[in-house]
């Protein structure tokens, strides 16, 4: 899907958010996005002409993204009667995940993803989790004004849920969490955030399971390893041939504004269950039990965990990914209220 957009970015100039590729799943729809986007440019740059003819002076005008197409709430699957799913991105900012997930629920389960405003041209991300968790609780009250709400994250992005669910309790009556679920979250509490290398971030991000040769990529300069691997993804279509750094160090600078916000975040205590789902390949096996341990002591009351094969980069990747959307539904389907939407 990223490969689609970013073809069409290239090709015709404009900056289309991923909503597009849910809301226009066909050709003609994506022309007519594409169309409505060149429009106003268009009309962009014939103001910063007629501005600059009147002020006598050179006037920059900064194109922006139709603000109407863009926004953070991408709707991968709006059709159902059941309650929508809300499901938070991960450090890296994007949602297009929750695409793979959404394939295996039912398809009477609406389904839309939070993504990140730093993904879009001009817009500047959040920097602390409790800023996110607001902006995003406007957005999905848009598609729902009130609770009970279902909501999910993954991994980082169970901290935002989190905090999503605290902020919605404190407005008061009418604004349930009748589902917390979070996906293979590590909970870290610590304001100092190390920055790790750009070329290491990028392949968090693509979380592809692919061997480096680090050894070599050490010796390189940081605009040398990301060319590197980003050549080396193309090839194997994780990203698409006109990818370039301007676009790679973007979605680095994401990735630490979120994970460096996550590490300064100081979670309250939840009132509530909170569901938990963990790789069972995980990589960092002590720190998954740090995380479990942290988070019962947070929730009042249980937390009930889920086992789920593969490694916190793989268990959205297939075969991984239906146990785990089986196991989600299995959660949905015993909540009682969630057979009709408010």
């Amino acid at each position: 899907m990223t490969q689609v957009i970013s073809r069409l970015q290239y090709t015709f100039s404009v900056e289309l958010p991923m909503r597009s590729l849910f809301e226009s799943p066909t050709v003609a729809g994506l022309a007519e996005a594409v169309t409505q986007l060149q429009l106003q440019q268009t009309e962009y740059e014939e103001m910063q002409q007629i501005l600059a003819q009147e002020m006598q002076s050179p006037v920059h005008i900064c194109y922006k993204t139709n603000t109407q197409l863009w926004s953070s709430l991408v709707p991968i699957q709006s059709k159902g009667s059941k309650l929508p799913l809300f499901c938070v991105h991960g450090a890296d900012g994007n949602a297009v995940v929750y695409s793979k997930l959404a394939h295996y629920l039912s398809p009477n389960q609406p389904v839309y993803g939070l993504q990140s405003v730093g993904l879009n041209l001009g817009h500047k991300s959040h920097t602390q989790v409790e800023e996110m968790a607001a902006y995003y609780i406007k957005e999905i009250q848009t598609v729902q004004p009130q609770g009970p709400y279902l909501l999910v994250g993954l991994s980082m992005g169970g901290i935002i849920a989190l905090e999503m669910a605290q902020q919605l309790l404190e407005q008061g009556e009418g604004e349930q969490i009748s589902f917390l679920g979070l996906l293979d979250t590590y909970t870290v509490v610590s304001e100092d955030y190390q920055e790790p290398n750009e070329a290491e971030v990028l392949v968090t991000i693509l979380a592809a399971d692919i061997d480096l040769p680090w050894q070599h990529l050490r010796q390189l300069d940081s605009d040398e390893q990301l060319i590197y691997i980003m050549e080396m993804f193309k090839q194997r279509n994780f990203l698409p041939p006109n990818f370039d750094l301007v676009q790679v160090r973007r979605l680095i600078q994401v990735y630490n504004l979120k994970a460096r916000a996550a590490y300064s975040y100081t979670p309250k205590s939840y009132p509530d269950k909170i569901t938990l789902f963990q790789a069972t390949e995980s990589e960092l096996p002590a720190s998954q039990a740090q995380s479990l341990s942290f988070l019962e002591r947070l929730a009042t009351k249980e937390v009930e965990t889920y086992r789920v094969p593969g490694k916190h980069k793989t268990m959205f990747f297939k075969p991984h990914i239906k146990t785990l959307a089986q196991e989600l539904q299995k959660c949905l389907e015993a909540i009682n209220i969630c057979g009709q939407r408010i």
